[in-house]
């Protein structure tokens, strides 16, 4: 009877936590806070084919085994009705566990108390990121981070406290949304966080790749521009901007030109010329010939710049 008893209160603290909707999935498996300790960083998982339960956590002794009467099939219940619930709630699309917080790469991959699931997902983050084209000192820098049993790559930006206040997430499979962004948070300009560029002139991109490929640039998170970007500009004493979007962009590219010169903000569309690719695709050398040229052109208001990639010296 005490068994039982026992086997009650697990099933009831799993269902709290199931409930609470604080859990991710990996395959068969889904982490949620540990019930049974202090741990709320995600190392505990219940694989329900397997029918196990398992914290990672080295001090936490509640860990048990689904057994028959632990109702296993319950279990498997509660995560039907919370996944269809978020997948209302997100129209479809797979839900983003908002409570885990991100862990950068580096600094937890050494650690002996790292699960073996985990350094698979911080290999996959890692491999992901080189196949991107980033380099291992903008891993490092850019703090790249994941959580843990989730197959997305992490690319925070913090504030002068320290504190994340805005990420981008990209799977790293199949799972959906492919880009993931946190919620109620101001776009910022991307990569200003690590390297802040003032009095000069700017190269602003689309997206974080673009940026890690491009000189001198940020990226808007997107093909438009906040007032809140405009005004960081404006802050850093920006006298010029070089828009570099993606090739079917160019009406987004005039109608930020637009809104930057309306703050005296000199503001160049540019087009390249003999490629379709966007910034991440050319690369890093292709980019740094890129911005050396805009950055030798003599200019006069209003233009658009066309460099022709082709004829740079490579």
């Amino acid at each position: 009877m005490g068994r039982k008893k026992n086997a009650k209160t697990l099933l009831d603290a799993f269902e709290k936590a199931l409930k609470s909707g604080q859990f991710s999935k990996s395959g068969d498996e889904y982490v949620i806070h540990c019930p049974f300790c202090d741990d709320s960083t995600g190392h505990h998982y219940i694989n329900l084919y397997k029918k196990m339960s398992y914290c990672f956590n080295s001090s936490c002794h509640a860990s048990v085994i689904f057994t028959t009467f632990f109702a296993g099939h319950n279990v498997r219940n509660i995560l039907a009705t919370e996944i269809s619930n978020r997948k209302h709630r997100d129209k479809g699309q797979e839900a983003i566990d908002l409570s885990c917080p991100l862990k950068p790469i580096f600094g937890h991959e050494a650690s002996p108390l790292v699960s073996m699931p985990v350094q698979a997902t911080i290999r996959k983050v890692y491999n992901y990121c080189l196949s991107r084209g980033m380099t291992h000192k903008q891993i490092e820098e850019y703090k790249v981070s994941f959580k843990p049993y989730e197959g997305r790559a992490y690319f925070p930006y913090w504030n002068g406290d320290g504190q994340t206040v805005f990420w981008m997430g990209r799977a790293l499979g199949d799972q959906l949304p492919k880009t993931a962004e946190k919620r109620g948070s101001e776009k910022p300009l991307f990569g200003r966080h690590v390297k802040r560029i003032r009095n000069g002139p700017v190269v602003l991109v689309e997206g974080v790749f673009d940026h890690f490929a491009t000189p001198n640039s940020y990226a808007l998170m997107g093909s438009s521009i906040t007032a809140s970007q405009i005004a960081a500009l404006i802050e850093d004493h920006i006298p010029r901007v070089f828009f570099i979007a993606d090739p079917d962009a160019s009406e987004a590219m005039q109608s930020m030109a637009s809104a930057l010169s309306g703050s005296h903000i000199e503001a160049y569309p540019v087009q390249l010329i003999g490629t379709t690719a966007d910034p991440a695709e050319l690369g890093r050398e292709a980019m740094s010939k890129v911005v050396g040229e805009l950055l030798k052109m003599d200019l006069a208001l209003p233009q658009v710049l066309r460099v022709s990639v082709d004829s740079l010296p490579f």
